[in-house]
């Protein structure tokens, strides 16, 4: 920030803890709530605003929403995590629309994106934040729900002319050429458990 102070605000594609804490238990719930605690503590995020993703690690708990508020909800969303909803908002020229990729159902996703696009049809980029990398360096990330997720996300990002897709499941960073579906259709997959 010193170095650039003409940074507006925070984009991060999720996990802003590591404790999942699926099991409920008390202490593991505390644990999510230190990491809670340590992370928005952070000097820079005092004076800067933040518009963060729903991490794998966010997904499993009401932790995440009740750190994190967010504009324009898309409460519609058939399957949300208990972390709860992807969401949408515009600053400048850019649309920004943030995916809760941990809901593997594609119709939530598209259904999100067209809402949002409909409300910003003048946007100038169209910029998708999302967890889960579907294009990652990570291997297992990449042969499990990575691959579940690409087959059924870059077409609907193709037509709906996304330009730019933030994520960070991988905690690497990488950057490629534009990159479209492959024009075919796939077939439904099976739910992935996997964290």
């Amino acid at each position: 920030l010193k170095q650039h102070p003409e940074i507006n605000f925070l984009v991060s594609p999720g996990d802003q803890i590591n404790e999942p804490a699926s099991d409920m238990k008390a202490e593991k719930i505390l644990l999510q709530e230190q990491q809670y605690a340590g992370y928005l503590s952070a000097a820079a995020l005092r004076n800067l605003p933040e518009a963060s993703s729903i991490g794998n690690h966010d997904s499993m708990t009401p932790a995440y929403r009740n750190h994190f508020y967010v504009p324009n909800a898309f409460s519609e969303e058939q399957n949300p995590t208990k972390a709860g909803h992807g969401y949408f908002y515009s600053y400048g020229k850019a649309l920004f629309i943030v995916i809760n990729a941990n809901n593997y159902n594609a119709a939530d996703h598209q259904a999100l994106i067209e809402k949002a696009v409909a409300a910003h049809p003048k946007a100038k980029w169209r910029i998708v934040v999302m967890h889960q990398d579907i294009y990652g360096s990570g291997l297992d990330h990449s042969d499990s729900d990575g691959i579940l997720l690409r087959t059924q996300l870059t077409p609907i990002y193709d037509a709906n002319r996304i330009d730019v897709v933030l994520q960070g499941h991988d905690h690497t960073y990488a950057r490629t050429y534009q990159l479209s579906s492959d024009g075919r259709q796939h077939g439904d997959f099976p739910q992935y458990e996997g964290v």
